[in-house]
């Protein structure tokens, strides 16, 4: 009997320690509170679109590829009913990181507004950016880019037309190479 001691003693010490590490662990992968959302997998090959208003299931969603809004709005239920008019909106094909939004309104129920996501969601969702299609706020997402800077990267391109890529951010003062560099894993 005394050899079976140290084998209980062990076993009881494995349980604890596997218990601590399983608790420890957890807290740093889990969210701490409940307005963090989980993380999410696509497959690949496929685009992300953002359900808003007026989708009972609002959210990203993974679609294939060529597909419309129009499509997609026969494939998902909505808060009401949705008449497809001849607006070229429902009929343009889709575009990673576009948002959908169905506004009340319309005479025929609702109208189709098409948006962008976020850049940081597009950033979260490695849904490549682009300098001419980003708010302030979506360049203020990015790494060194602060309220001054985003600012002065709007006005830019308000008086000086699209930068065509992001390279033809460098017109602005105060982005150089080094900005670029931090930058460019995200267009």
């Amino acid at each position: 009997m005394p050899g079976m001691i140290p084998q209980r003693g062990t076993a009881l010490l494995v349980l604890l320690l596997s218990l601590w590490l399983a608790i420890n662990l957890g807290r740093r992968v889990l969210p701490a509170s409940g307005n963090d959302s989980p993380a999410v997998v696509f497959a690949a090959g496929g685009m992300q679109v953002m359900f808003g208003e007026g989708f009972a299931d609002a959210g990203v969603h993974q679609f294939s590829d060529a597909l419309t809004p129009a499509d997609v709005i026969k494939m998902a239920q909505t808060v009401r009913p949705v008449f497809v008019d001849g607006d070229p909106r429902w009929h343009l094909p889709l575009v990673p990181g576009e948002r959908l939004d169905l506004i009340p309104g319309s005479a025929s129920g609702l109208t189709l507004r098409r948006s962008f996501m976020t850049a940081e969601a597009r950033i979260n969702l490695a849904i490549p950016l682009h300098p001419d299609l980003m708010s302030r706020d979506d360049w203020q997402a990015l790494p060194g880019v602060g309220e001054k800077l985003a600012t002065a990267i709007m006005q830019d391109r308000q008086k000086n037309g699209d930068f065509g890529s992001l390279e033809g951010v460098t017109r602005v003062k105060g982005v150089g190479s080094g900005r670029l560099r931090s930058w460019r894993p995200f267009f």
